[in-house]
């Protein structure tokens, strides 16, 4: 009877540890070095400003990026997992799982390299810096940059109506926003020269304030002492029609 009792026992646990590795196996592994984009740049610019995607989606494939929202309502920035939007009128919004996205780029951010810069910088010094400390100016990239501004130049677009202008157009009644003496995180992405049209070819930066009030689009800067986190994101992936991400 002891006999039958442990062959039993071992088959039952021999089930269990078989259905361990099953549901393991049907698990999808999350790829953290990964830059997810929604749309390609090139539609964006053309007026492609209805959404394709949720914030919900976003966060199932990053916790870091920037982008915009249905209609080009304002910019996007998302920081530590938590995707903000600045409006027009300068705001800062929360938004919610449902928020609708024609265009992003995410990733999870983890730092590969932290990079000190002493002294005063501005937009063109800062990225020259940062050209001569990226690894490869062939990868894509984000950079995480903290630090307290001088001068910050922001924007951010009104919502758009159908019939959609082009972007250079859309830009023309773009808010700008001046800020001095202000803390807070550039959120940005390096995109090599060969994906043009895919992103923009070069540094994309967006700003969130430390306070959470101040954000957008950054057109030009001051920075002193900045600290930098490069991650290195070596694949790619973009997607006309996410796989809908449940609330």
């Amino acid at each position: 009877m002891k006999v039958r009792w442990y062959h039993a026992t071992i088959f039952v646990l021999a089930l269990l540890l078989l259905g361990a590795v099953v549901l393991l196996m049907s698990v999808p592994v999350t790829d953290r070095d990964t830059l997810y984009q929604v749309s390609a740049l090139d539609l964006l610019a053309n007026g492609s400003y209805d959404g394709i995607a949720t914030a919900n989606d976003l966060k199932a494939h990053g916790d870091f990026g920037l982008g915009t929202f249905d209609g080009l309502n304002g910019e996007l920035v998302e920081l530590d997992g938590t995707i903000y939007q600045v409006t027009s009128d300068g705001l800062v919004h929360v938004v919610n799982g449902t928020a609708s996205i024609p265009f992003a780029e995410v990733t999870y951010f983890d730092v590969d390299r932290n990079v000190s810069l002493t002294g005063r910088y501005n937009y063109f010094s800062l990225t020259a810096s940062l050209d001569e400390r990226l690894p490869s100016l062939n990868e894509f990239y984000a950079i995480r940059i903290h630090g307290t501004f001088p001068y910050l130049k922001l924007r951010s677009p009104p919502a758009q109506q159908k019939p959609y202008p082009v972007l250079s157009e859309a830009l023309k009644n773009q808010s700008v926003f001046e800020k001095h003496n202000i803390t807070g995180t550039i959120v940005g992405i390096y995109t090599p020269a060969y994906a043009r049209g895919m992103g923009s070819p070069g540094y994309h930066f967006h700003f969130i304030s430390d306070d959470r009030q101040s954000g957008g689009h950054v057109v030009d800067l001051l920075g002193d002492d900045m600290t930098v986190s490069l991650d290195e994101t070596p694949r790619f992936e973009m997607t006309m029609a996410p796989e809908r991400v449940s609330n």
